[in-house]
């Protein structure tokens, strides 16, 4: 008995004819596996694509709030080691700082904590 496939691993490897470590799917809705949302990744690439955490009480990808400082703390994720971005005196502030920060580190594979296009298979 084999090991069943992906429908988007299967749908990568009959368009480019090789299978990477991860598939990715740009849009981060897993049921859209149209070959434009499908991208070869690393599994680290993968993990900056996710959405924001269930958990997320300020709505804002890696912000939350300091009682002890009285402010607002901005952390990301850099080469798996969480990474401290700052305290800052307003949500918006924190939230630029690191959007900014993302993109230049997770490149095309930031996501801000939402999907990237409101696209869903039906």
């Amino acid at each position: 008995m084999g090991v069943p496939w992906q429908i988007s691993r299967v749908i990568y490897f009959m368009h480019h004819n090789f299978l990477p470590e991860v598939i990715d799917h740009i849009n981060g809705n897993k049921h859209d596996n149209r070959i434009e949302n499908l991208r070869a990744a690393t599994m680290r690439e993968n993990q900056y694509n996710h959405r924001i955490q269930a958990k997320n009480t300020s709505g804002i990808k890696g912000v939350s709030w300091s009682k002890k400082y009285q402010k607002w703390y901005a952390c990301m994720r850099v080469n798996g080691k969480n990474k401290n971005l700052g305290l800052y005196d307003s949500i918006e502030t924190a939230k630029e700082f690191l959007e900014l920060a993302r993109e230049m580190i997770h490149g095309s594979f930031a996501n801000h904590g939402t999907f990237k296009e409101n696209i869903f298979c039906q």
